[in-house]
């Protein structure tokens, strides 16, 4: 475990690191160096590429993880890597065959911005090729318990590349048509980065053995594939069809717009990352030994933890959200995507108060269920979007998403209650929510006559000591109440 724990450190810390370099490029250095249309086409090429994948790549990276073992010190079953991306190059090459008879005009056809598009989109062939190899790797390289080192790949090196680039068209060094192929550049450094480092850590250096699979391990293969295509698909789907519609029904400039703003709002879904990293492999035991009472105390736990960070972020967020504009370059061009960032937050908040539903069936007897309810999920954020976009615009988006999450969490949260007859809901749950209105509230029409930087310090400061204070001295959850306690004892032992 001590491996596993120390990666797991090192994961968390590459992640964070990563977050706040992605929002420095969207809010800062994206916005100065492009024109919100070159945004909306960067943003849309990486999506498309993200969007596509799972159609082609027919579950690789799942299968690395999940057949890895049945490949170990097998005679009857070898070659797991060469399957992997002998699979993955046929399924490009197959794409890139249906792509080269009538890509462009399905371009042109479903973009309102799509001639502006047709002139960058290729370039999206090789963003697709490298982004499915690394995950194919780094999917395999996880299974000897390696995953800091493809983090920095995958994170950090694309997040400084970026930039770096976008300065380079900033000062007139490169063109746009040149930034973009740098970025597939770097996607190529990615993979090669994690080639190299799995032929260190693999026992006997990087190898491509002939491939070679028993009759059981072929229908077990097919049976989980069938399942974590679709699967992939549609969770793909709910990340990305947001921006893509936008794109497709409006321009590339509103699509842009609307990048930069969500961007914003992801940052709540922080909280809900770490806390399944730690909670997945102990709803998994719980399930295993039919403990419902410690599961539902953890579900409990997880829901009010998750709410205490979410609605602290979301405050802070919310409330400086123009000062924040007020300090982007050229900031008044993503003024109209004020209410889609409060909006987008509305539909996390959802994410985070119904807890780690998607674990509980997942990791039962009933996954099945969240395969099925994923896929009309995905139905309903396509439809939604659809009809929200053309009657709200940008705002459409944002309650198209919020409007699928609400449905979405709502009936997995009463399916996890009608099979194990347990909820997330609890009193300090409703305290919670009930702070964090009254405190919006009571902000929400408050202006600070500073600079926006201060500004956002001073009144950052005044929420987190009102926010926090009561928390703690509400005394809503003891596990918080410990740590501060704690820490101010370190604090005062230092004085």
């Amino acid at each position: 475990m001590g491996i596993v724990k120390r990666q797991s450190i090192k994961y968390s810390l590459v992640t964070f690191v990563g977050v706040a370099i992605g929002a420095v490029n969207m809010l800062l250095v994206y916005p100065l160096a492009f024109m919100t249309d070159h945004i909306g086409a960067f943003q849309l090429i990486i999506a498309s590429a993200f969007v596509i994948l799972p159609f082609i790549s027919f579950g690789t990276s799942g299968v690395a993880i999940r057949f890895f073992s049945r490949f170990q010190n097998s005679t009857d079953n070898r070659g797991l890597l060469t399957l992997l991306l002998g699979v993955w190059v046929l399924g490009f090459l197959g794409f890139v065959g249906v792509y080269a008879i009538g890509g462009d005009s399905i371009v042109n056809s479903t973009l309102k911005g799509g001639r502006d598009l047709s002139v960058y989109i290729d370039l999206m062939l090789p963003i697709l090729f490298f982004t499915g190899t690394s995950k194919i790797l780094t999917s395999y390289i996880s299974n000897y318990h390696r995953i800091t080192f493809p983090a920095i790949f995958n994170n950090l090196l694309l997040k400084i590349a970026q930039p770096l680039l976008a300065i380079g068209y900033l000062v007139g060094l490169i063109s746009f048509y040149a930034f973009l192929v740098g970025v597939g550049l770097a996607y190529a450094l990615v993979s090669v980065l994690l080639f190299a480092y799995l032929h260190q850590i693999q026992p006997g250096g990087l190898s491509f053995d002939r491939v070679r699979i028993s009759p059981v391990v072929q229908r077990e293969m097919g049976s989980f594939v069938a399942y974590g295509v679709v699967g992939s698909i549609s969770t793909i789907l709910i990340l990305k069809v947001d921006i893509l519609m936008v794109g497709w029904l409006s321009t590339l400039s509103a699509a842009g717009i609307y990048s930069v703003v969500a961007i914003i709002s992801e940052v709540l879904d922080t909280p809900r990352k770490a806390i399944e990293s730690i909670t997945n492999p102990i709803v998994s035991s719980h399930l295993k030994t039919d403990n419902m009472d410690e599961l539902e105390q953890l579900y409990r736990s997880s829901s009010l933890h998750l709410i205490l960070a979410g609605m602290g972020l979301f405050l802070l967020i919310s409330l400086n959200i123009d000062y924040l504009f007020a300090l982007m370059p050229d900031g008044e061009r993503f003024v109209p995507g004020k209410w889609v960032v409060v909006v987008l937050m509305l539909g996390t908040l959802y994410d985070l108060f119904t807890s780690i539903n998607s674990a509980i069936i997942i990791y039962s007897r009933y996954y099945r269920w969240n395969f099925y309810a994923t896929i009309s999920f995905a139905i309903l954020v396509v439809v939604s979007n659809y009809f929200f976009i053309g009657w709200l615009g940008l705002i459409g988006a944002a309650w198209a998403t919020v409007l699928a999450k609400v449905v979405f969490n709502t009936s997995k949260s009463i399916y996890v209650w009608m099979k194990f007859r347990i909820h997330f809901l609890s009193p300090k749950l409703g305290m919670t929510i009930g702070l964090g209105v009254l405190i919006y509230f009571a902000f929400l029409n408050i202006a600070f006559p500073l600079p926006p930087f201060w500004a956002i310090c001073i009144q950052s400061l005044l929420i987190v000591l009102i926010y926090g204070g009561t928390v703690f001295a509400l005394r809503i959850s003891d596990d918080v109440n410990d740590s501060i306690t704690a820490a101010l004892k370190k604090i005062v032992g230092r004085a």
